[in-house]
């Protein structure tokens, strides 16, 4: 099984940071209501959980943001090293084919 090579570009990953940012904006907005109930040992634990489930979707928010801007400062540094790549590309002598 071979995998198809890896394309990486400036332009997708600026689009990949854009997703990690929509899905970590889902996640901070997603919460869990309190439960009310007559069996108060019942609801009190439906809400520590739901209040865990909360604590994991702002960590997994949080993370998704960080790596949205790992992803921005990724395709800036990568648009910079092109450029930087191609300068130095076009000062090479051009020699024609090397004869051996």
């Amino acid at each position: 099984m071979t995998a198809d090579p890896l394309q990486v570009s400036p332009d997708g990953l600026a689009a990949l940071a854009g997703r990690c940012r929509e899905l970590a904006q889902e996640f901070s907005v997603a919460s869990l209501a309190a439960v009310e109930s007559d069996w108060q040992a019942n609801a009190a634990a439906v809400n520590r959980g739901m209040h865990r489930a909360d604590n994991a979707a702002a960590v997994s928010a949080e993370r998704m943001r960080a790596t949205g801007d790992k992803l921005t400062a990724a395709a800036t540094g990568f648009g910079a090293y092109e450029r930087y790549a191609v300068h130095r590309f076009s000062r090479l002598p051009s020699h024609g084919p090397v004869s051996t």
